[in-house]
């Protein structure tokens, strides 16, 4: 067992039944740590993710600080909706370390909310030009430039070449 205590309040961390680390509260700062939950919430809908969380030093423990994350995975329902959300960000964020994944800048998203073609977008994203884009997939760069300004639709063949020499899935091409 961890006995962790500090300005903010007292915890124990044990191994329950199941081998699974448990945290034993102080009923007092159980409803702190649910006030701050929600205060982090409001802030989190307003916009300013997170900034709750970063002032609360729950334990000095590593073990108790997880062990507090998950209770909150499980009794927070509004900061993480269900343990489906932890286990698809933690996907996530494996899927973006392994490079099998990527983080889509901004500016891209807005050119293709506005409707820009998506092949387009990936193609100067990746600093390709028409005709480099065309050499490395065997699609003619007339085809491309047909496509980027919406004056033909590729057929599954074509678009899965330029996905292929984008680095990108199909999907990522269709509007």
């Amino acid at each position: 067992m961890t006995r962790n205590g500090n300005a903010n309040g007292y915890a124990q961390v044990f191994k329950g039944p199941d081998g699974q680390p448990m945290v034993l509260l102080r009923v007092a700062d159980l409803a702190a740590l649910m006030q701050n939950a929600t205060a982090a919430e409001n802030q989190k809908d307003r916009g300013d993710f997170g900034k709750a969380w970063a002032t609360i030093d729950f334990t000095k423990s590593e073990e108790a600080t997880d062990a507090i994350v998950k209770l909150f995975g499980s009794i927070a329902s509004g900061f993480l909706e269900t343990t489906s959300d932890e286990n698809a960000y933690r996907d996530a964020k494996a899927a973006l370390a392994s490079g099998n994944d990527e983080v889509v800048p901004g500016d891209m998203v807005e050119r293709l909310l506005a409707g820009e073609a998506p092949l387009k977008v990936w193609r100067e994203h990746r600093g390709l030009k028409q005709t480099e884009l065309a050499f490395t997939t065997g699609v003619g760069q007339d085809v491309i430039s047909k496509i980027e300004n919406n004056k033909r639709t590729g057929d599954v063949a074509t678009l899965k070449a330029l996905a292929a020499g984008l680095g990108v899935l199909v999907d990522d091409l269709v509007i």
